[in-house]
């Protein structure tokens, strides 16, 4: 799966970092450790109840993977096709980091085949805002549930010290509280405003 993945998103990233002559763009960000990154998120992922769903998601429609070298953890998909994870050269010890990546990166793939796709600007503003604001509690939501799940069935604490470091505290105390989806809608969105606000200073 794994060749076949690196051909696939080959293709499909070229395009923005394409340059002339060898190497490609993508095999010079590509991270030394592509196919033990994975492995290692995979098997991490599958430690947990939803991780073992989402999962299941992945391989059942085998959406394209790519590792690239990173800072910091984290992941995009480039055309809700497909998925990138970035991680730094040092990774060890931080696998349900890299676990959860994943899972939240497949995890907005499914958003897609669910019909949440990306907003897009024929939307009127309402309805474009309502599509950000759906796919971010639902991600979010996801978090806080692998985050808890780590927690609670591996005493690991690093996906949980995330979600806080994120500014998510207060929506995981909602989750873990099983608040109403309307109140937690609710806290995503004041805590939301409340990090733009401490972020630009503009605050009434």
């Amino acid at each position: 799966m794994t060749t076949e993945n690196n051909t696939n998103s080959n293709s499909e990233l070229q395009g923005p970092f394409s340059q002339m002559g060898q190497p490609s763009a993508l095999d010079v960000l590509r991270h030394d450790h592509h196919d033990v990154v994975l492995k290692k998120a995979r098997q991490s992922l599958e430690k947990i109840p939803t991780g073992r769903t989402l999962l299941t998601i992945l391989d059942k429609y085998k959406f394209p993977i790519n590792i690239l070298k990173g800072k910091e953890i984290t992941y995009l998909s480039p055309d809700e096709k497909s998925l990138t994870l970035f991680a730094p050269p040092e990774y060890k010890g931080l696998e349900s980091i890299l676990a959860m990546a994943l899972g939240l990166g497949i995890r907005e793939l499914e958003q897609g085949l669910m019909g949440i796709t990306r907003p897009s600007q024929d939307m009127d503003d309402i309805t474009y805002c309502q599509r950000i604001l759906t796919k971010s509690v639902d991600i979010t939501k996801y978090m806080c549930i692998i985050a808890s799940e780590f927690h609670d069935t591996h005493d690991d604490k690093k996906p949980l010290d995330k979600v806080i470091e994120l500014g998510h505290g207060d929506v995981y105390k909602a989750y873990i509280n099983k608040v109403s989806y309307e109140e937690f809608v609710d806290i995503f969105v004041e805590k939301d405003i409340e990090t733009y606000e401490n972020n630009t200073g503009n605050s009434e």
